[in-house]
């Protein structure tokens, strides 16, 4: 009997909620700076993103949160708050809201405390799965979009941008910037040339490895939601390493070599991470000789070819020179 008194009580209260939160939205919604109101109430707020089994209660909560996004101060204050992870928890908890939260994210990616915060609360794995494993093609493009903002970002940019090319080549960064839709087809279709492998093996491999990190981290999220995530100090899921190809700044050398009239999109950082690669060979006790080979050849015919006369050129050449003339000895 107090059981289901117990049972009632709590889907009253339920139900009380719900219909606060459907009022405070129509409220927000239909007068303007009224949403000033919420400031030092948002971790209330977005705890309610947390309940479990409260779909509907999840789905008013993100309504009311994404008509406070589009005021800085909501957004400022937001961050202060350190609720983003409780946003995250929902994005994978409930795939029917999934293209909200992707909304409500990329309003709040405009500040750089909380695109921070985001790569601490693992937002990067969460959207990495959508943008790897979703059946929603919206879902997906929307993710790229939002990986294209993160990585704008003057201060925290760079390291997203690291943190994805663990997972994905580089030149999927550049896709999501210039087209989400583009980067999207570009997932899904097998491709090969100088910059790009990208096969049934590969794009498993980083799914399967992408979905498995995600429902770890879930779970420890949901028990933990302070839990903070990070990758292990020995990952690596290096997608080149499936085709057994080298790879010196985003180029595969050997296709470069059986194609060298492909116009590289990055020219001179190509030669700068073939400078560095070639020192690091030379330097090392063990070096791998077809590696430092195939490095030493690239410097020396870019720089022959005077594709570009800088001082960089000259001392990527003159290195290749020395390293030459030591192997006559």
């Amino acid at each position: 009997m107090s059981s289901d008194i117990d049972t009632s009580s709590q889907s009253q209260r339920l139900q009380h909620v719900e219909m606060t939160l459907q009022a405070l939205y129509h409220v927000i919604h239909g007068n303007a700076g009224v949403e000033m109101q919420c400031l030092g109430h948002f971790k209330l707020l977005f705890s309610l993103l947390s309940i479990q089994g409260a779909a509907k209660l999840q789905r008013l909560a993100l309504q009311a949160i994404s008509t406070v996004t589009g005021n800085k101060k909501c957004v400022e204050n937001i961050a202060e708050a350190n609720v983003l992870q409780f946003v995250l928890l929902v994005l994978h908890m409930l795939p029917s809201s999934q293209e909200l939260v992707l909304e409500v994210l990329q309003a709040l990616m405009s500040d750089t405390k909380i695109v921070k915060e985001s790569i601490l609360k693992g937002a990067l794995i969460y959207l990495l799965d959508l943008f790897c494993n979703s059946q929603n093609p919206t879902v997906r493009e929307e993710t790229a979009a939002l990986f294209a903002k993160m990585i704008t970002d003057k201060l925290v940019g760079p390291k997203v941008r690291i943190v994805l090319m663990k997972f994905l080549p580089v030149i999927f960064m550049d896709a999501m910037r210039d087209s989400p839709e583009a980067s999207v087809h570009m997932f899904e279709n097998s491709q090969e040339n100088p910059e790009l492998i990208w096969n049934d093996e590969a794009r498993e491999k980083v799914s399967q490895e992408v979905a498995q990190m995600t429902e770890e981290f879930f779970q420890k999220q949901k028990q933990d939601p302070d839990i903070l995530w990070k990758l292990p100090e020995d990952f690596q899921v290096v997608y080149t390493q499936v085709q057994g190809e080298v790879a010196v700044g985003g180029v595969f050398l050997r296709l470069f070599i059986s194609q060298p009239t492909w116009v590289l999109r990055k020219p001179k950082e190509f030669l700068i991470a073939l400078l560095e690669k070639f020192g690091q060979l030379t330097q090392s006790s063990n070096p791998d000789v077809r590696i430092i080979s195939l490095t030493s050849f690239f410097s020396y015919k870019l720089c022959e070819k005077g594709m570009w006369v800088t001082a960089l050129g000259f001392a990527c050449g003159s290195l290749v020179y020395c390293f030459v003339e030591m192997q006559r000895f």
